[in-house]
């Protein structure tokens, strides 16, 4: 589903190829195009106290930290934003405790790929975040998830699109992966993309394309 709303003409050629739009439909996914319909997202899920979990860097260059908030201005939220890139287990161990304290209903992320990977932690609760860190793999039944909005502000790793969050947990990479850990909206504003600095945008250019390669041997592919 994709919510009405002001549509920038590169995206609008993308979304006018049939192969695009029918993987979009088949995810299940809300999609919006600006930021402005956050508000909106987050009430299609029922949130009224949302956990903001937010890229320090992207607040630091630009304002949509700030636009964020005004289009939430009627909610009760908390914000977490202690992130690195690369996210560390007690990096999400932190957002999830964030947002239990804060007694959370929907959390929203706006950042790169490792925000969106301890916003996905942090909506499984800090209980089920340290199990699922432990479990080293997929879990197959996680209840109570919080779900999530997604604001990708980078076009590396897809998290908007995927159920998995990458986590380092004692120095080792691990992939948590949880059908409910999918993004139940997202923002794609082009606009954020636009503003990206040119080494985020080359770096996170190519994670684009390293991410398209490795896909044509991924266990779980398809032939799209």
């Amino acid at each position: 589903m994709i919510l009405a709303g002001a549509v920038h003409p590169a995206v609008r050629t993308i979304l006018a190829d049939p192969l695009v739009m029918e993987l979009l439909i088949s995810g299940g996914q809300v999609l919006a195009m600006e930021l402005g319909s956050v508000a909106e997202l987050v009430g299609s899920v029922g949130g009224r106290r949302p956990l903001l979990v937010l890229d320090p860097g992207v607040a630091r260059a630009t304002d949509a930290s700030e636009r964020l908030r005004a289009g939430l201005g009627g909610l009760q939220m908390c914000e977490f934003d202690d992130i690195r890139p690369n996210p560390r287990d007690a990096e999400c161990m932190g957002g999830a405790l964030a947002g239990e304290r804060h007694r959370a209903d929907v959390v929203v992320a706006l950042g790169g790929g490792s925000t969106l990977d301890v916003a996905k932690l942090a909506a499984l609760g800090p209980t089920a975040a340290e199990a699922a860190m432990e479990a080293h793999g997929r879990i197959a039944n996680a209840a109570n998830v919080l779900p999530i909005i997604a604001i990708p502000t980078t076009s590396g790793t897809g998290a908007e699109s995927t159920p998995f969050a990458a986590v380092y947990v004692r120095g080792r990479k691990v992939s948590i992966d949880a059908p409910s850990l999918r993004p139940r909206g997202v923002v794609l504003d082009v606009r954020l993309h636009m503003a990206m600095p040119a080494t985020v945008a080359a770096c996170s250019g190519l994670d684009a394309l390293a991410q398209a390669a490795e896909s044509t041997w991924a266990i779980r592919g398809t032939m799209e």
